[in-house]
């Protein structure tokens, strides 16, 4: 890991959304990318848990994601519903929505740096559990950083369907 001094994980603004979005378009295959409409509609109801990743002030990354149930999870471009969490509350997690990087800054460790300070927010919400669906061959990242996969939630499997093919909802406790 390189020295992250000059990098910092703060809050999502308002005014951050055009170079959040200038970073998500650069790094995802446009069928595999969230639909804006619905990344500004789930930032405008769980912006506490939306952070951008900033080197040397410079928005280079964001990590993304909100409190639901576990084995549950939200399909891609579609509303989440506050009564929807509500409803489904069960054993709750933290569900993370989105790490991205642009990938002039991979390799640095700045993930590992934007998930600790993630974790530790949750922690004080007193969540255990973060969830996630890999998919853009992600896979391998999330294993080598203790995530596990969710192998009995068959009830919700096809919401992993509008993820792709290689979608795998995974876990890790923290």
């Amino acid at each position: 890991m390189k020295n992250l001094s000059n990098v910092k994980v703060t809050p999502m603004l308002p005014s951050d959304l055009d170079k959040v979005r200038e970073v998500q378009e650069k790094s995802y295959r446009t069928e595999n990318m969230e639909k804006w409409e619905y990344f500004v509609e789930k930032f405008n109801k769980y912006g506490e848990y939306y952070h951008v990743i900033r080197v040397d002030n410079e928005i280079v990354g964001y990590i993304i994601g909100f409190p639901w149930k576990a084995s549950y999870p939200p399909e891609l471009n579609s509303s989440i519903e506050i009564e929807d969490y509500e409803s489904s509350r069960g054993e709750e997690c933290f569900y993370l929505q989105d790490l991205c990087l642009d990938e002039h800054y991979r390799g640095m460790g700045l993930a590992n740096y934007a998930l600790n300070h993630l974790y530790s927010l949750i922690k004080e919400k007193n969540i255990k559990r973060v969830e996630l669906v890999s998919n853009n061959d992600s896979g391998d990242y999330w294993d080598r950083n203790g995530f596990n996969e969710v192998e009995d939630f068959d009830d919700y499997r096809d919401s992993l369907k509008s993820f792709g093919d290689a979608a795998r909802l995974m876990y890790r406790e923290i």
